[in-house]
């Protein structure tokens, strides 16, 4: 039996969600990166997957990172499934999927905060690849979650992208310096009309 089109599993998990949490890790299906070219919005994949499934290109690009979130960006996966290849992948291909990834993920790229948070896994998986000669030795594979970096305002520079990665997204970090700025008075006057109201 031919397993379908990688666009078409990718519109599949978009349409039930509850899959994705119910079923076992499953094998990378070939060409998933034409789901990180969609997911990045490049125009070309972008209208060669309109044209395959009639779908608009906003409901093919949501559904791409939809099921890339769930495939590669599992608590458990390795670096290698991180960006989506196989262990006996060329350092060309790895680079490629990194490429593709990090252009959907840059902050300054994607205005969607939250999927920003996975920019750092794809770079950390892509220095554990690019340091591993070869297959991944079994110890590489099995390596814990290394600690995370207490200096969250430093900079990784990637010369193919033109803007540095702050490890902590400035959006995040000034939603949380409003937050604070209005809701601490605005709960110390409530809690003073309350009081007051009370006597």
């Amino acid at each position: 039996m031919e397993q379908p089109h990688v666009v078409q599993l990718a519109l599949d998990l978009a349409r039930m969600p509850t899959l994705a949490r119910t079923s076992v890790i499953s094998p990378l299906p070939p060409n998933i990166v034409e789901l990180m070219r969609i997911a990045a919005g490049s125009r070309e994949a972008c209208q060669a997957a309109m044209t395959k499934t009639g779908e608009p290109a906003t409901v093919l690009i949501e559904a791409a990172r939809f099921y890339l979130q769930q495939v590669l960006f599992r608590p458990e996966a390795d670096c290698y499934r991180i960006l989506g290849i196989e262990p006996t992948a060329s350092r060309a291909t790895a680079r490629s999927h990194m490429r593709w990834l990090l252009q959907w993920l840059h902050p300054d790229r994607n205005r969607n905060s939250w999927d920003a948070v996975y920019a750092e896994r794809v770079l950390k998986a892509w220095r554990e690849v690019s340091a591993a000669d070869g297959p991944a030795p079994s110890d590489l594979r099995a390596r814990a979650p290394a600690k995370k970096n207490k200096k969250r305002d430093s900079k990784a520079w990637l010369p193919w992208i033109e803007q540095p990665i702050t490890h902590r997204s400035p959006a995040i970090r000034n939603s949380y310096r409003l937050f604070i700025m209005w809701a601490v008075p605005v709960g110390l006057a409530t809690t003073f009309l309350v009081l007051a109201l009370s006597r």
